[in-house]
């Protein structure tokens, strides 16, 4: 979320955005309790608040790759497979897999 770092990445890197939904992300996260964001009285309130805070900046990343529950191999094929599209194709974004 920091501007410098985003600038850092944007001159430096590409950037992808794994883009889940509050379901998805509160099935992830309530395995794990080392979240101190979510240390509140209603996490998935927080969590969609995060969202709607998070995704203007975050749909500037160069790819879009919808997470879902599926296997994490199968994010991780689309990842591979949209940054080849990108550095193949002179960087333009690929259709975001769903």
């Amino acid at each position: 979320m920091r501007e410098d770092t985003r600038s850092r990445i944007a001159g430096q890197a590409v950037s992808i955005w794994l883009q889940a939904d509050v379901d998805i992300i509160m099935k992830r996260v309530k395995r794990r309790a080392d979240r101190p964001l979510l240390q509140t009285a209603d996490p998935a309130a927080t969590v969609e608040r995060l969202i709607s805070e998070r995704e203007p900046v975050y749909k500037n990343a160069d790819i879009t790759i919808a997470s879902r529950d599926v296997p994490h191999e199968k994010i991780v094929d689309e990842c591979v497979d949209a940054l080849h599209g990108w550095l193949c194709g002179a960087g333009k974004q690929p259709s975001s897999h769903t």
